[in-house]
C-alpha cells in the first residue's frame, strides 16, 4: 500500500516540481520556487521522482516492497533530521517547515509500515 500511494504522490510531485522549477543550482545560489506550500527546485524534483518510481516498481513483490518502504522511509527520516539543522540539505534541497513535516510523515509511515507483521488472510 505504501508503494502505491506514496509512489504515485511522490512521482507526481517530482514531475510537477521539475516543471515549476528545473534549476539545479547548488550551495549559496540555490533557488527555490513555491509549489503549493513546498519549496522545490530541480534537485528536489529528481528526489521525489526517483523515490516515487522506486516505491512504485517495488510493489510487484511483497518482500521487495517492505525493503523499499523501509529504505525510502529511512531516507526521508534522515532528511527530516537534517532539515532541523539547515534550511537546505547538502546545499541541494530547499527545506521549509511543510517540507520537513512531509519528510517526517513519509519516513514514519514507510518505516512503521515495513515493520508491521504480515497479515494472514484465509482463502
Amino acid at each position: 500500500m505504501f508503494g502505491v500511494v506514496v509512489g504515485v504522490l511522490l512521482s507526481l510531485l517530482g514531475i510537477v516540481s521539475l516543471i515549476v522549477n528545473a534549476d539545479f543550482s547548488t550551495g549559496e545560489s540555490i533557488s527555490a520556487e513555491r509549489l503549493l506550500y513546498f519549496d522545490v527546485n530541480g534537485w528536489s524534483g529528481v528526489l521525489y521522482l526517483l523515490t516515487g518510481l522506486v516505491a512504485l516498481f517495488a510493489t510487484a513483490d511483497k518482500a521487495r516492497a517492505r525493503t523499499v518502504a523501509m529504505a525510502v522511509g529511512g531516507l526521508y527520516l534522515i532528511l527530516t533530521v537534517w532539515s532541523l539543522f539547515d534550511a537546505s540539505i547538502l546545499g541541494l534541497l530547499p527545506v521549509n517547515d511543510l517540507t520537513a513535516i512531509t519528510y517526517a510523515a513519509i519516513g514514519v509511515i514507510g518505516v512503521a509500515g515495513a515493520m508491521q507483521p504480515e497479515s494472514e488472510h484465509s482463502v
